[in-house]
This record gives structure tokens, C-alpha cells and sequence, in this order.
């Protein structure tokens, strides 16, 4: 086994457990994870600025042109979404591709506006 392969199967255990741990407290289908320190060690991405989107058996990392290349590099077996707008339209996209209909946040991080903002 690979050093790569190893590390994965470490990164998609924390995955699962943080997914199980936000469905335990919620009847959410999937959780959007906004903390940096929590996106790195759930996949192992270094870059900055970017979303984790948790699903049961996906997960889906939004950044910014400046990562791509690193986040796919960084986070293999987990979808990697280089955004062009806003990071609040890219997780509703993602939401809206994965047809999730409820979402649970971590509440300590994101302020009340980015809970709800405008995807106008």
C-alpha cells in the first residue's frame, strides 16, 4: 500500500466519522464543513479558502482557481469543485446536483449571514 492510498483511508475515516457525528445531532442529509482547520484535516487539503460538502458516501471540496490543481493533487477520491462566483452559489450547486434538501452546518463558524445568504 502506497503512502498516498494510506493517508486517503485515514482522511475518508475522519470523513465518516464527522458525517456520522453531524447526523447523530441532525436529520440533515448532508454537512457543510467552513472551518479551514477542519476542511484540511478531513481531506488533507493545504490550500486555503475552501468549503467541505459531506455527504454519507461522497464528499465534494469547493475552492478557488488558485487550488485546483493542488486540492485534486492534495484529495484524491473526493470531488473537487473550482469555483468561479461566490462560495455560498458553489455549495448551493453542489446541494442542487447532489438533491440535498437538508444541510447541517457548523454553527460556531459561520456567521448568521452566511447561513442565509442570497444566491442572487
Amino acid at each position: 500500500m502506497t503512502k498516498a492510498i494510506a493517508s486517503e483511508s485515514v482522511f475518508a475515516g475522519r470523513r465518516r466519522k464527522a458525517f456520522s457525528l453531524a447526523k447523530s445531532k441532525s436529520k440533515a442529509s448532508a454537512f457543510l464543513v467552513s472551518r479551514p482547520e477542519d476542511v484540511g484535516y478531513l481531506t488533507g487539503f493545504t490550500g486555503e479558502d475552501s468549503y467541505l460538502v459531506l455527504g454519507q458516501k461522497w464528499a465534494s471540496l469547493i475552492t478557488d482557481g488558485r487550488y485546483g490543481e493542488q486540492a485534486s493533487t492534495e484529495c484524491p477520491r473526493v470531488d473537487i469543485i473550482v469555483r468561479r462566483g461566490s462560495i455560498f452559489a458553489a455549495v448551493a450547486g453542489v446541494l442542487k446536483s447532489r438533491r440535498i434538501r437538508s444541510l447541517a452546518v457548523q454553527a460556531e463558524h459561520l456567521t448568521l449571514q452566511a447561513q442565509r445568504p442570497s444566491y442572487a
